[in-house]
């Protein structure tokens, strides 16, 4: 099944049966051309990839196939920037530097005080590496529930 096949799927809407959607999206990929950095099409609507306007509202199942598609970027970087990461042995820990990554991509490389007590075993300071930080305040919740993850190794009860 092609990527097409696949999302159409997921989307689940009634439409019109096309005997070979994939001549449709050979088509328009010929046509649109493929951006992978966001650009002004020719009518000024911020558009990304084979002609996606980003300024459609997109569907919760959109934004789950897009999610997951995130998520398996930021393993593989996760991978690439941190590769220690997978020798931790909680899992717990192993998500919080995954989600650090989605969240903030190779910025997460600036907290070098958080990273080297992390790779020591060092979680108290790791935790407050990351606490004594703009980011911290920035983001929320999200700082103190990944905060706990890191210092715990444990998922709350």
């Amino acid at each position: 099944m092609t990527a097409l096949g696949h999302i159409l799927g997921l989307l689940g809407h009634t439409m019109i049966v096309i005997d070979h959607p994939e001549l449709l999206e050979g088509s328009i990929k010929g046509h649109e051309g493929l951006r992978l950095s966001p650009y002004k099409d020719t009518t000024g609507n911020l558009t990304v990839g084979y002609g996606h306007n980003c300024n459609d509202v997109i569907t919760e199942e959109v934004a789950e196939v897009l999610l997951a598609s995130d998520i398996g970027t930021a393993l593989a970087e996760t991978t690439r920037l941190l590769p220690w990461v997978a020798d931790i042995p909680s899992d717990a820990r192993k998500r919080a530097f995954v989600e650090l990554v989605y969240n903030m991509g190779e910025k997460v490389l600036g907290f070098h005080n958080a990273l080297a007590c992390a790779r020591r075993g060092d979680w108290p300071g790791c935790v407050a590496g990351f606490h004594n930080s703009l980011w911290d305040k920035q983001v929320g919740h999200r700082a103190a529930d990944l905060e706990a993850l890191l210092l715990t190794g444990t998922d709350p009860l």
